[in-house]
C-alpha cells in the first residue's frame, strides 16, 4: 500500500524539504569556533592576545600542563603571576588549596570566576546572571582611532558596547580595586548601577585579581580599542606583579585542555548539540528514521502464502508404474530391472556406474546360472525390443533376482 507512495522521488524531495526547513529553523550562533579561553588559541574567543601584548610590554609569559596538587603535579611558584581563565576543566579542592597557599606567601592570582567552582566557592565570589555595559576609563580610549574598529568580529553586541557580568561578592575586601566596571539600568525609575566587573584584593602577601566575565580577555575584545578591554588587562597585571619580583605570568593550560587533546566523540557530539549543521544533521536523521518507520510498517496483515502438500515417494511408483503401463514402455522397464539386478547384488568391478555394463553383468550371471539363463535373455531382449508380456518380463526378473539372492540356513 505504501510502496507506491514512498517512491524514490518523493522520498529525495522529503529530504530536501526538510533539509531546507531544518537550515531556516535552526538559529544562528554569534561565536563559531574554539571557545576556550587559553593563551594558545588565536582563535576569536581565545587568550593568545593578552599573552603577547604582556610579553610585548615586557613581561616574561609561561604555560604549564601540569596540574598544581596530584601525582606529577608542579607546584605553583610563590612570585609569579599565575592566570587561570575560565578553564574547561575546574580545579579540584585540593589544587585550589595549594594554589591560593602559594598566594597567600606572595604570588598574584589572575582569575576569571566561574559559579559554583572550589576555586570561587574559596575566593568568595560568583558571576551576576544579567549582565551590564562595559564602561572604559576616558583616558584609555582617548587616543583610539576614530571608525567602526571590530566590526565584522565573532564576538559582537548589537548595540556595539560590551556586554559583561559583574561581579556578587559575599564578604566585604578592604583595599580592592577596581579596573573595570559594568554599568546596569535598572527598570524601575531607569536608575542607573555600576558594579566591578575586574576587581583586585589583596590576600596575604599576595594578590589577587577577579574577573567576573572571560569576554573581557578574548581576542576579538582585546583588540578593539575603543572598548578599553586591553588597557585593563595590562593593569591589572602590573598590579598584581610582585614588588621586587620578575614581572612573569603563567598560563595554566592544563585545565584548558582537559587534561589533553579533545576526545575525537566531545568534538562530534558538540559539533552535532551547537553548530545550526550539526542540529540539521540530527533532524535529517531522525527524519530517516520516521521514514524507515513508515515503510517498513503494515496497514493489514500479509496475506498468507497457499502451500501445496507434496506427494509422498510411494505414490510417486504407483503413478510412474501406471504411466509405464499406459504407454507399453517395456524397455525402460527391463533396463530398470536390469539396473536393480545389478545394483543389489553386483561386487566389486560391477558396482561401477557404467550403464553398459548391465548387460554384461547379467551375461555373466547366465553362464554362471544356467537355470536362469532364459530369463536373463529375456530380460536382455527386452531392453532393445518391446515386450508383448509385461507380466512375463516382470516374472523372468523376480527369478534372477531370487537366484542371485542367497538362502538364509534354517534355524
Amino acid at each position: 500500500m505504501l510502496g507506491g507512495v514512498l517512491t524514490p522521488r518523493v522520498v529525495g524531495g522529503v529530504f530536501v524539504l526538510l533539509l531546507v526547513a531544518a537550515l531556516l529553523v535552526s538559529p544562528e550562533e554569534g561565536r563559531t569556533g574554539d571557545a576556550r579561553l587559553s593563551s594558545r588559541s588565536a582563535a576569536p574567543q581565545g587568550a593568545r592576545a593578552l599573552a603577547e601584548t604582556l610579553q610585548r610590554v615586557g613581561w616574561r609569559v609561561e604555560r604549564r600542563d601540569a596540574a598544581y596538587a596530584g601525582q606529577l603535579a608542579e607546584p605553583p611558584q610563590p612570585r609569579v603571576v599565575h592566570a587561570v581563565l575560565d578553564p574547561r576543566t575546574p580545579l579540584r579542592a585540593s589544587e585550589v588549596g595549594v594554589l591560593l597557599d602559594a598566594v597567600r606567601r606572595g604570588a598574584g592570582l589572575l582569575v576569571v570566576v566561574t559559579n559554583h567552582t572550589p576555586l570561587a566557592d574559596s575566593l568568595g565570589y560568583s558571576a551576576s546572571v544579567n549582565a551590564g555595559t562595559l564602561a572604559p576609563e576616558r583616558e584609555d580610549t582617548v587616543r583610539c582611532p576614530a571608525g567602526p574598529w571590530g566590526a565584522g568580529g565573532a564576538i559582537t553586541w548589537a548595540d556595539g558596547m560590551v556586554h559583561t557580568l559583574y561581579l556578587l561578592s559575599r564578604r566585604p575586601e578592604p583595599g580592592a580595586v577596581r579596573f573595570a566596571r559594568a554599568e546596569t539600568q535598572f527598570l524601575r525609575g531607569g536608575r542607573r548601577g555600576a558594579f566591578d566587573a575586574a576587581r583586585g584584593f589583596p590576600l596575604g602577601r599576595g594578590r589577587v585579581v577577579a574577573i567576573a566575565d572571560p569576554d573581557l580577555l578574548r581576542n576579538d575584545v582585546l583588540r578593539v580599542c575603543r572598548w578599553g578591554a586591553g588597557v585593563a588587562a595590562v593593569r591589572m597585571a602590573e598590579w598584581l606583579a610582585v614588588a621586587g619580583g620578575e614581572r612573569r605570568i603563567v598560563f595554566d593550560e592544563y585545565h584548558q585542555s582537559g587534561a589533553g587533546e579533545p576526545h575525537p566523540l566531545r568534538v562530534v557530539r558538540r559539533a552535532l548539540a551547537s553548530t545550526p549543521g550539526g542540529r540539521a544533521t540530527l533532524q535529517l536523521a531522525l527524519a530517516a528514521l520516521v521514514l524507515l518507520a513508515a515503510a517498513g510498517a503494515r496497514a493489514l496483515p500479509p496475506a498468507p502464502r497457499a502451500r501445496t502438500a507434496r506427494r509422498s515417494p510411494l505414490e510417486h511408483v504407483d503413478a510412474l508404474a501406471r504411466a509405464y503401463a499406459h504407454v507399453g514402455a517395456t524397455r525402460v522397464v527391463a533396463r530398470r530391472l536390469a539396473r536393480g539386478i545389478r545394483r543389489r547384488h553386483g561386487r566389486g568391478v560391477w558396482r561401477a556406474g557404467d550403464p553398459h555394463g548391465d548387460a554384461a553383468f547379467l551375461r555373466t550371471v547366465a553362464s554362471r546360472r544356467p537355470a536362469v539363463a532364459d530369463d536373463v535373455e529375456r530380460l536382455l531382449a527386452a531392453t532393445e525390443h518391446a515386450d508383448a508380456d509385461p507380466a512375463a518380463l516382470a516374472t523372468a526378473a523376480a527369478r534372477v533376482d531370487r537366484a542371485l539372492t542367497p538362502r538364509t540356513p534354517p534355524t
